[in-house]
């Protein structure tokens, strides 16, 4: 196994729970992008900038790991409308399911 394998789910990992810790200590909020995204659309005017910035940063952060290393996204198979399609049924299933198992 070489070292990339191990090292880049790591580290995404550790960005994702930074994510998580930051948002909890400074919104008293969990991290789901899914209830993020919902909220978004209905939730109070005064709730929506977070939101709003919390997503920008996603993507943003995608935009720019792509520009700095491209061989990062070298292993996706899957066109971006099939990509796009399964997060989104995946948002749904998390909504329906209340984040539970």
């Amino acid at each position: 196994m070489e070292v990339d394998t191990l090292w880049r789910p790591l580290l995404g990992g550790a960005v994702i729970g930074l994510s998580a810790a930051l948002l909890w200590l400074f919104n008293g909020r969990v991290l789901g992008v899914s209830g993020i995204l919902g909220g978004l659309i209905v939730a109070p005017v005064c709730q929506r900038l977070w939101r709003a910035m919390f997503l920008l940063g996603l993507l943003m952060g995608g935009l720019v790991l792509g520009q700095a290393a491209p061989a990062a996204f070298e292993a996706m198979v899957a066109s971006s409308g099939v990509t796009v399609l399964a997060g989104v049924l995946v948002g749904v299933g998390s909504t329906l399911a209340n984040g539970q198992q």
